[in-house]
């Protein structure tokens, strides 16, 4: 798989460089890039140029969405982003799909915490992440609640002022999904803390 990484690797290098980069920002927004929302986060020349998209065939589809056609191209496209430029694109995202309506979002709550949580930015990945960790709950998506909670608990440790019960309660609703999921460990982890 190393060996596979590198060859894309070298073929992403090989791209003029603004498909080069074209292809990394639109890696940041996950296997499925919404155009809309792209041209919103990085500009709008960026999406209108079919040349350039056209040129990345290989890597993405493009229709009236576009997507990757693997995930290792995806992935490989977003390490070579900056940790800066990362950070950057997914706090922007995060912004718009935090600022579009419930009923208007098409996205989950989870994908907007996970922006946030990528972008650095804690406060808005625990309240997104709490908000997100109880919606899958709510729907019996255990495993998803779970990866939620840590990730919500994550965000926690790295916000000044929390209130501790309210970290408690989210340790506690771990626990619980922890329980019901058949993980005895990660629910004896999360009551503990």
């Amino acid at each position: 798989s190393e060996r596979i990484e590198k060859v894309i690797g070298a073929m992403v290098d090989a791209l003029p460089v603004r498909q080069r980069m074209l292809l990394r920002d639109a890696s940041v927004f996950g296997g499925r890039i919404d155009l809309t929302l792209f041209r919103e986060v990085v500009g709008a020349d960026s999406v209108a140029d079919s040349e350039a998209w056209n040129a990345l065939d290989r890597f993405v589809e493009v229709g009236a969405v576009a997507h990757f056609r693997q995930e290792l191209f995806r992935a490989v496209a977003y390490e070579g982003l900056s940790y800066r430029r990362r950070r950057e694109l997914h706090s922007r995202i995060g912004d718009l799909l935090a600022a579009r309506g419930t009923d208007a979002r098409s996205e989950s709550d989870a994908v907007v915490a996970l922006h946030f949580h990528h972008a650095g930015r804690y406060d808005e990945s625990w309240t997104w992440s709490v908000r997100a960790a109880r919606q899958a709950r709510s729907l019996g998506a255990g495993v998803d609640a779970m990866a939620l909670y840590g990730q919500a608990l994550f965000a926690a440790s790295n916000v000044s002022g929390l209130d501790v019960e309210d970290r408690a309660e989210i340790a506690e609703e771990m626990g619980d999904v922890a329980e019901l999921t058949g993980e005895p460990q990660t629910a004896h982890m999360a009551y503990r803390s």
